[in-house]
């Protein structure tokens, strides 16, 4: 999936800096369209013209299911397929790693939607993030993440705004496959009762195995 990566003013740092202040930057403003709050949390650096910038964004979300977004930008090309790997590590941790969406302009990578929530918590709860990525065809590259301040920074602004908005739904679509010892796949089973409970709140995609197929209604 790509995504826009919008990255704050601050980070277009001076090329002849050998090497810029890292600190992380909170943001407040509002959504002219729609008056609601919006805020970003950000840290960056340039060593030798080479920038690097952390960015979690609150409120921008286009859709309003969740207002959360983590974009690292890397200033390097990205290709789509295979997606980037990012391999991360916090403090003393094991090491793990993730499949990362891609900004449009294929130098910015987004955590993915399903696993911004954890990495926000490990975030907020240690002091060091080391980041390790592949570029596409170049070798690869670690930058370390300075975590002291985001709390205090994502405190100002941000929490308020992401904490209390709802979160997406990540559930899988029901299967199309008839199970044994039923008469209908979950997707029928499901679809079923939506039909005969107009305006209900339809049930998640995990109980419609247990729903009624037509032939037994």
């Amino acid at each position: 999936m790509n995504r826009l990566a919008i990255l704050p003013v601050f980070l277009v740092l001076s090329i002849n800096s050998s090497v810029a202040a890292e600190k992380w930057i909170s943001s407040q403003d509002e959504d002219p369209m729609t008056d609601a709050l919006r805020a970003t949390v950000s840290y960056g650096t340039t060593v030798l013209a080479e920038s690097k910038s952390i960015v979690v964004r609150c409120g921008y979300s286009f859709d309003h299911r969740d207002a959360l977004d983590m974009i690292i930008g890397w200033n390097e090309y990205f290709a789509d397929s295979p997606a980037p790997s990012l391999k991360f590590r916090f403090d003393k941790n094991n090491p793990d790693r993730l499949r990362s969406d891609v900004s449009t302009n294929h130098t910015a990578l987004f955590i993915p939607d399903d696993q911004e929530r954890e990495f926000l918590t490990s975030m907020r709860k240690s002091s060091r993030l080391v980041l390790q990525v592949t570029p596409y065809q170049e070798g690869i590259q670690t930058w370390i993440v300075d975590l002291n301040g985001f709390e205090t920074a994502w405190n100002e602004h941000c929490a308020a705004i992401a904490e209390n908005a709802p979160v997406k739904n990540f559930e899988v679509e029901p299967s199309s496959s008839v199970p044994e010892g039923r008469t209908c796949s979950p997707r029928v089973a499901l679809d079923f009762w939506k039909q005969n409970n107009p305006g209900m709140p339809v049930p998640p995609p995990s109980v419609a195995p247990t729903l009624p197929c037509p032939d037994e209604h």
